[in-house]
């Protein structure tokens, strides 16, 4: 992992209890970097710094040259219920939050999502026409334009799902239906990307240590099927297959402005420019899936 070239001021992490903005203190704190990082919860040693209501005041007590900014509402479905509400949160608080480190001269790294495509077009690269079709994309897309109109010092980060280094959420939920001996369903007809964690912070610290700005896709080689997902993770825990049971995801459960026809995304400039590994969907599940016991002692 390559360390901020500063070594006498802190990086500033801003929401640095979500998943990504975990993973980067994890690092830097591995690399022995200095860091700050904020949270809206109170967690233990963060500055207080709630999105909604941004208290500017808090971070006057950071000098930093680098600003990772991992916080929005990630929740597709909040945004639609609520996108004004959101569109504070993810576009205008935001935006104030940017302008005001870049007025300060300091590099900041935003995580934007492939949600700013709308999933027709195959690994899409970053110099392909954004057009989102749900509101969460729209709000990534008005912070993408409003930092390349500007000229604003910052990485724009696409990835596409990120997964924790365990198995959590429907990959928890499968492993223990197929451990109990019970039915798994999994999409036959939704795909994703995966991308582990770690790899998205190592390659945001990269962009900040380079001080790179512009657009930058972090995706797997290949996307894969959620059931062909749910049958790699049985067949490596030694569960039965046949258990997984295929289903066709219907606009009732998963609307269609939520689904995707094609998830992954052209990840050649990560790999040209910054030599940056890129694995296979299989590799990266197979590693999330390696600590798997039919035991019922080890549960993701």
């Amino acid at each position: 992992m390559m360390t901020l070239r500063n070594d006498e001021l802190p990086a500033l992490i801003v929401g640095g209890d979500s998943l990504v903005g975990g993973e980067i203190r994890r690092q830097l704190n591995e690399a022995k970097r200095p860091f700050a990082f904020t949270s809206r919860k109170g967690t233990d040693g963060a500055i207080p710094l709630d999105l909604a209501v941004p208290d500017m005041h808090a971070l006057e007590t950071v000098d930093t040259d680098t600003v990772f900014f991992c916080a929005a509402v990630t929740n597709m479905a909040a945004c639609e219920a609520d996108p004004a509400g959101t569109w504070r949160i993810n576009v205008d608080h935001t935006l104030d939050l940017i302008r005001y480190w870049s007025e300060r001269h300091a590099h900041v790294v935003f995580f934007s999502s492939s949600q700013v495509f709308d999933g027709d077009t195959p690994a899409p690269d970053e110099t392909a026409e954004i057009c989102p079709k749900n509101e969460y994309g729209r709000q990534k897309t008005a912070v993408e334009n409003e930092i390349a109109e500007a000229g604003l010092p910052a990485a724009i980060v696409r990835p596409t799902k990120i997964l924790a280094d365990h198995p959590v959420g429907m990959f928890a939920q499968w492993w223990q239906l197929l451990n109990g001996n019970e039915k798994a369903y999994a999409a036959s007809n939704l795909s994703f990307a995966p991308i582990p964690v770690r790899d998205v912070a190592d390659l945001s610290i990269r962009l900040a240590a380079r001080r790179r700005d512009g657009l930058w896709h972090i995706a797997s080689r290949n996307s894969i099927a959620y059931d062909a997902a749910a049958r790699l993770m049985a067949r490596m825990a030694g569960l039965p297959v046949s258990l997984v049971e295929s289903e066709v995801l219907t606009e009732e459960k998963v609307p269609a402005i939520f689904r995707h026809r094609f998830t992954d995304l052209a990840t050649d400039k990560v790999v040209q420019e910054l030599n940056f590994p890129i694995k296979s969907a299989e590799e990266i599940l197979q590693s999330l899936f390696a600590h798997l016991r039919t035991s019922g002692r080890t549960a993701p």
